[in-house]
């Protein structure tokens, strides 16, 4: 996936600000040995290292829904990826 969080390409936001950015995922059940990270191409993603990315939680209730957010700065764009993984 690519995520922008400028306004369009022609109109930047200004500096300083920031965007909230939040992602719902449907997958399957995980044991309890496992866990779902958003990877990506920025800082608050982990810069592409499963064990820094952001762990996503699965919905209150359970079902299938895995759920995560993050704030990042204005006028980002950025790559990522779900990983599921072993949790240490």
């Amino acid at each position: 996936m690519c995520v922008r969080t400028d306004a369009s390409p022609s109109v930047p936001l200004p500096a300083g600000l920031s965007a909230d950015m939040s992602i719902s995922v449907h997958h399957s059940p995980l044991s309890p040995s496992q866990e779902l990270r958003l990877v990506g191409s920025v800082a608050q993603l982990g810069d592409w290292q499963a064990d820094a990315g952001l762990r996503l939680t699965q919905r209150a209730g359970g079902g299938n829904t895995w759920e995560g957010s993050v704030t990042v700065p204005a006028n980002t764009v950025a790559e990522a990826k779900v990983r599921m993984r072993f949790s240490t």
